[in-house]
């Protein structure tokens, strides 16, 4: 089932008032609402929300937990639309694995904290 425009619109509209209303900015906003702009915009936020799902990747978690390279879960301590537990419970499946948080961001880490996140990826990539 895809959106229809009125619920792009009120998506849009949201995303305006309430996200950006506490982290983002207008240009940021614009960036994010310019690939759902014209008569496709619709089909274009139904497709986004698809490649939400995660079922895909959830058919793949016995093949990730087996990952023996060193990987760093890292979630926004505030995340709305992933709880913690699930970043905390894949990095304990996996062999080499730790699990860190950027306690002041949300789901968007590079735009809720882009120097913490650096900093924990230059940090995790130096070890």
């Amino acid at each position: 089932m895809g959106f229809s425009a009125t619920q792009a619109s009120i998506s849009s509209k949201a995303l305006r008032e309430e996200w950006c209303a506490e982290r983002g900015t207008a240009e940021l906003v614009a960036a994010y609402e310019k690939p759902f702009e014209g008569l496709t915009a619709a089909l274009r936020i139904s497709g986004r929300a698809r490649a939400l799902r995660t079922g895909g990747l959830a058919s793949q978690m016995d093949r990730i937990e087996r990952l023996t390279i060193p990987t760093m879960v890292l979630c926004g301590g505030e995340d709305q639309f992933r709880p913690l537990r699930h970043g905390e419970r894949l990095a304990r499946a996996m062999p080499n694995a730790r699990f860190e948080t950027v306690a002041a961001a949300g789901h968007f880490l590079p735009e809720d904290a882009s120097e913490e996140l650096a900093s924990k990826i230059a940090e995790f990539m130096r070890e």
